[in-house]
């Protein structure tokens, strides 16, 4: 009799007078989506609830379904049957116990789930576990970004077998001294260089520098620096002249490009300090001393551009 109503008709039914039973036979066998989510929105028993929600061939009833039920226990109990994302988000987000959070974070086979569950973990304990021990690197950086332990970052950084795991932890560290030893322990130079980008400290940048191997590094390393001294230091030391060059076009300073112009091994870095000069007297007494012609020359060239 009820099924034969108009739709307006069966949801003024199922908003007034149904039973949890006569609810089920709706979401079971009427023909309408708008009448079937209605039901659902009127069921109670998680029991119930839960079954539709596994059993359903309808993503929309089944989303619905989940999202009626509030107790954490069953939620935490459903988590293994949902693959999908929204389906996930719609369990995870009633969940609000850390216990169970950290109870379905650490035996939940379903990476989606752990990485959802990860989100609302506050308890850094719980993320630290997760961060060393979870089998799948998505949930481990998951963890490892929501984690404030200088130490465990530190260790992990240090420690782990992936590249991405050990980025990820280092990214996460603020103690410049610390990423300091990171950097000079670390063999991958793709990571070296990535974390220079968090350094500000002269002092250290340079220190990273002397015992830098990597080209593509030591460039990072002066495209951050921006202390005469250490420039000084590099000009005097570096075997490689690209590199010196690198260090002349951060230069403003006169005096010292005076000397690099006369002193470089190097003519194409003694080049490159003349252009940078733009004190007339410096460029006259090298246009008018240098023993080698072709800097008296770019000298002279340099003096009729001012």
């Amino acid at each position: 009799m009820v099924a034969a109503l108009k739709k307006s008709e069966r949801l003024r039914y199922i908003n007034q007078k149904a039973s949890q039973k006569e609810l089920l036979a709706f979401v079971k066998r009427d023909k309408d989506i708008d009448v079937r989510l209605a039901a659902i929105e009127k069921l109670t028993d998680y029991k119930v609830l839960s079954k539709i929600a596994k059993k359903s061939s309808e993503w929309q009833i089944r989303s619905a379904a989940v999202s009626r039920i509030t107790d954490p226990e069953v939620l935490a109990e459903m988590s293994d049957d949902f693959g999908r994302d929204f389906l996930i988000d719609s369990a995870i987000g009633k969940i609000k116990d850390q216990k169970i959070l950290g109870m379905i974070a650490e035996n939940d086979k379903n990476i989606q789930v752990r990485q959802a569950v990860v989100k609302k973990i506050k308890k850094q304990d719980l993320l630290k576990s997760i961060a060393t021990k979870d089998s799948h690197a998505l949930v481990r950086l998951e963890a490892i970004s929501k984690l404030s332990d200088r130490d465990t970052l530190q260790h992990i950084a240090m420690n782990d077998k992936e590249r991405s795991i050990r980025l990820a932890a280092g990214q996460q560290i603020e103690d410049q001294d610390m990423l300091v030893k990171i950097i000079q322990e670390e063999k991958d130079y793709n990571i070296r260089f990535a974390l220079i980008k968090q350094i500000d400290r002269q002092g250290l940048l340079y220190r990273i520098y002397q015992n830098e191997s990597e080209y593509i590094v030591k460039l990072e390393v002066i495209s951050q620096l921006t202390a005469l001294s250490a420039f000084e230091r590099i000009l005097d030391t570096e075997k490689n002249s690209n590199l010196r060059r690198e260090v002349v076009r951060k230069l403003t300073d006169q005096p010292l490009l005076m000397k690099v112009s006369k002193s470089d091994r190097n003519k194409l870095v003694r080049w490159e300090a003349i252009a940078r000069i733009t004190d007339p007297k410096i460029l006259e007494n090298i246009a008018t001393s240098s023993a080698d012609q072709g800097t008296r020359a770019i000298a002279i060239e340099r003096l009729r551009d001012l």
